[in-house]
């Protein structure tokens, strides 16, 4: 992380089945992410946050299911959050703040009971906080500020 690296992410790193880290922080990575990188069934930590990422998340995230931590803030992703991203059983950390992020919060993300920390704010997000995030007991950081919620 933290290079100058720039470019999209290579579709190809979702061959790496082994890896358990994948760290691009801090450079000036373009395109969309691959859905590829559902495929890293050994990744405990995804960590692309401050580069300038476009495009969704895509819905293949949630079958990394060793992920621990997914790291996607200070990018310019767009579209919902993928629902797929309840079935991250081992999640501790989620950090989406400071996208484009748009649609409600999917109540799929309260099925998340090893999460720790979820940051959401600087976003678009709209309608109510689920009721579902009542069942996050491991919660110890909630972030969702700047965004459009109600209720």
């Amino acid at each position: 992380s933290d290079n100058r690296l720039s470019g999209e992410i290579p579709a190809e790193l979702g061959n790496l089945r082994r890896l358990k880290l994948l760290s691009l922080s801090k450079n000036k990575l373009n395109g969309s992410i691959p859905k590829e990188l559902g495929e890293l069934k050994s990744l405990q930590r995804l960590e692309l946050m401050v580069n300038q990422l476009e495009g969704e998340i895509p819905k293949e995230m949630g079958q990394l299911e060793a992920l621990q931590e997914l790291r996607l803030s200070d990018n310019r992703l767009s579209g919902e959050i993928p629902a797929e991203l309840g079935n991250l059983r081992r999640l501790k950390l989620l950090s989406l703040s400071k996208n484009k992020l748009n649609g409600s919060i999917p109540k799929e993300l309260g099925e998340l009971k090893s999460l720790q920390r979820l940051e959401l704010m600087v976003n678009q997000l709209e309608g109510e906080i689920p009721k579902e995030m009542g069942q996050l007991e491991a919660l110890q950081e909630l972030r969702l500020s700047d965004n459009r919620l109600s209720g």
